[in-house]
């Protein structure tokens, strides 16, 4: 039973840690962007301590379908929300090329050094799948 008291008060203890040190990130937007292409999406973030990120587009389920960045460094700003954010383009299509499905999609920032991983509460809605860019014909010969 001491055992079991002793691991819910370092549970708490870790918990009240994660909290002093504010959030993962602050200021999470994600805008669509219509261009020649079809639509890709921004996404925008703020973040409060130096470190390095991975920077991933993840789906209902929680897994990763694009990874926007990884092993980044971004330099924090204990102002966060006061700064210049962070922002990566996103065009629609999952790692392997391939157009997501409609659905809701979210950011996850993963702090490498700090080992803290967050999913951001914003969401971002596709209606509709991206078209893959048409390829230009080639003249008949």
């Amino acid at each position: 039973m001491a055992l079991f008291l002793a691991g819910i008060v370092a549970a708490m203890a870790y918990t009240q840690h994660l909290r002093s040190e504010g959030p993962t990130a602050s200021s999470i937007y994600f805008k669509a962007i219509e261009g020649p292409g079809g639509p890709r999406y921004r996404i925008c973030f703020q973040t409060p301590r130096d470190d390095s990120f991975e920077v991933a587009i993840v789906g209902a389920d929680g897994r990763a379908v694009a990874i926007l960045a990884q092993d980044l460094p971004i330099e924090g700003d204990p102002s966060a929300g006061k700064g210049s954010a962070n922002c990566f383009d996103w065009d629609g299509l999952d790692e392997a090329g391939v157009a997501v499905p409609a659905g809701t999609y979210r950011l996850r920032l993963t702090l490498e050094r700090a080992e803290r991983r967050a999913v951001s509460g914003e969401k971002l809605r596709i209606t509709e799948p991206a078209q893959p860019a048409a390829e230009p014909a080639e003249p008949a010969g």
